[in-house]
């Protein structure tokens, strides 16, 4: 497989080294004392590069870097003198094209570029960009996220930071899944505080934290959550094997079976919690499709891993809208044939195949795994899209520290003219790169 990846590398640096000229090479500030004609809409920067007046800052910094391509492969120095500079968009393109012709790496050179221009992106108010230095566990942006936790209900430090209570869902997911379990203790009064997504996004990133010292607040709470809340809260308890939520539902179950609402969601949320019990009674809200609780019991099956369930999220997989919505939750239950056409069949919503290309990574089966590592390192314009918003799972689900795969395939398209997707490879690249420095 990896030699598979070098070869495509091998490939894009031939037709590179076919494409660029080897004139000479400027030195490191680049000066120049060309005369430009006043007729002339075009100037010069700082470079010596022309330059129109009509393009953003970000398009002007790439006409530096691939005039200097043009020039030959770039020096150690040149890279570092424009990291130096906090030009890092032409630092990255230069560090770039130099380890691809080299066919070499120097994770050091990398962090050097890629953290701080992470930093000058959030610092822009690109929330994207500090969700992903929250996710490679960037010692800045975990302790501005702590004392934005610490402000319960407030969010100065939010807005101080160039953001809104908007990203803070995307931000506390993010948090837990780079933060220590002691954090749990500052999400705890969130679960409160918050509106009703910051909530939810508490309840899983509790989850993920593995402290079970969390179980009291839980319980609170899941007397008043919906029944969609309440299947976080009992995923949350089943990762955390809180014993007290799982038998509370199986008390509501068989004391309550005249409640309808309470039996009937204690049944869902035993089904959440992998527990058989009740399998008759969510089968029959299966069925029925009794508009109440069938959503919602569809997006339990998943967690329930039964083989009986398995043909009712098949089925909803090509039904109406919601019920697509709410089956794709369960599509863990579905073999790996059935996930693997939903990936590739371009009809489908982007949101499906994105699940499906998380869980296929889930299963390292070979077959499927060479198709995710061609994917990911020269994907179409299509797979991009479906690449793009579950990168970071799919980067965590592989786990591939043990070789160079998981780096290529963020360094594959860290210079993404799409922001969105080159922010996602940077942090997988630099989560990489810090790794095995």
């Amino acid at each position: 497989m990896y030699n598979k990846i070098l070869a495509i590398f091998t490939f894009i640096l031939l037709v590179s080294a076919v494409s660029f000229a080897q004139a000479g090479w400027p030195d490191a500030d680049g000066n120049s004392t060309e005369i430009v004609s006043l007729e002339s809409a075009e100037t010069e920067n700082d470079d010596g590069i022309t330059v129109s007046p009509q393009k953003n800052s970000y398009e002007i910094e790439m006409d530096t870097a691939y005039d200097l391509l043009t020039k030959g492969i770039p020096s150690r120095d040149l890279i570092k003198s424009y990291t130096l500079q906090g030009r890092y968009a032409i630092a990255e393109k230069l560090y770039i094209y130099w380890a691809n012709s080299w066919s070499d790496e120097e994770p050091a050179m990398l962090l050097d570029i890629e953290i701080p221009y992470l930093h000058q992106l959030a610092s822009e108010g690109n929330a994207e960009a500090f969700e992903a230095l929250l996710y490679i566990d960037d010692l800045t942006a975990m302790s501005n996220m702590r004392v934005i936790l610490s402000e319960v209900g407030g969010t100065a430090t939010l807005k101080e930071i160039g953001f809104t209570s908007a990203n803070l869902p995307d931000f506390i997911r993010a948090f837990g899944k780079s933060a220590y379990s002691s954090d749990a203790e500052l999400l705890l009064p969130w679960l409160e505080y918050g509106d009703y997504n910051t909530i939810t996004a508490t309840i899983d990133a509790i989850g993920e934290l593995g402290n079970n010292n969390v179980w009291i607040k839980l319980s609170e709470i899941s007397g008043t959550a919906d029944l969609n809340q309440s299947i976080h809260i009992a995923r949350t308890s089943k990762k955390l094997d809180l014993k007290a939520l799982k038998d509370r539902y199986i008390t509501q179950y068989n004391e309550f079976s005249t409640w309808d609402y309470i039996y009937k969601r204690a049944a869902i949320l035993l089904t959440v919690s992998g527990d058989i019990t009740s399998w008759s009674t969510v089968s029959s809200i299966l069925n029925d499709k009794e508009a109440d609780f069938y959503p919602v019991a569809l997006s339990a099956l998943g967690d329930f891993r039964y083989i009986e369930a398995a043909p009712y999220v098949a089925k909803a997989m090509n039904g109406s809208a919601t019920e697509q919505r709410y089956a794709t939750e369960s599509m863990s239950i579905l073999s790996s044939e059935e996930i693997s056409t939903i990936v590739k069949d371009s009809s489908r919503p982007e949101y499906q195949r994105q699940k499906a290309l998380t869980l296929l990574a889930y299963r390292f089966e070979p077959e499927i795994d060479d198709y995710i590592y061609n994917l990911c390192v020269d994907p179409t314009a299509d797979e991009l899209r479906v690449l793009t918003s579950t990168a970071f799972t799919l980067a965590d689900e592989l786990g591939l520290f043990s070789d160079h795969v998981l780096f290529q395939m963020g360094r594959a398209q860290i210079d993404n003219p799409n922001m969105d997707v080159a922010i996602i490879a940077k942090a997988i690249a630099v989560k990489y790169a810090k790794y095995w420095k």
